[in-house]
């Protein structure tokens, strides 16, 4: 089993996901299966073209004001030579591509 250690004691700031801490997973898990913590920070990192993700804007008009607000649940790739961009799916979800970076980082280190 692959985890990642960022934030293990505070859990998401993302307003509406609910935060879980601690290191209960590595215990729970620990006592029957081997257990893989990765600490690289790649999940910010395109896995396709390693170049550094942004978040995406979002505009809306509030009162005839025109206010950018920044997507927190999404990362989008800026790199124009990427295969993401090239087949027009730049934006990928943060759970799936924390996910795939966790993963693809302790099969590395196996």
């Amino acid at each position: 089993m692959f985890i990642g250690d960022k934030g293990m004691e505070v859990g998401s700031t993302i307003k509406g996901y609910r935060r879980y801490g601690g290191k209960w997973k590595q215990y729970m898990h620990g006592m029957n299966i081997n257990v893989c913590i990765t600490n690289e920070n790649i999940s910010q990192t395109c896995m396709y073209c390693f170049s550094k993700l942004d978040h995406p804007i979002h505009r809306k008009v509030i009162k005839g004001k025109d206010i950018k607000t920044k997507v927190k649940g999404s990362f989008l790739c800026r790199n124009p030579d990427c295969v993401l961009v090239l087949n027009k799916k730049a934006i990928k979800s943060r759970d799936n591509l924390s996910a795939l970076a966790i993963g693809l980082s302790g099969r590395c280190n196996l």
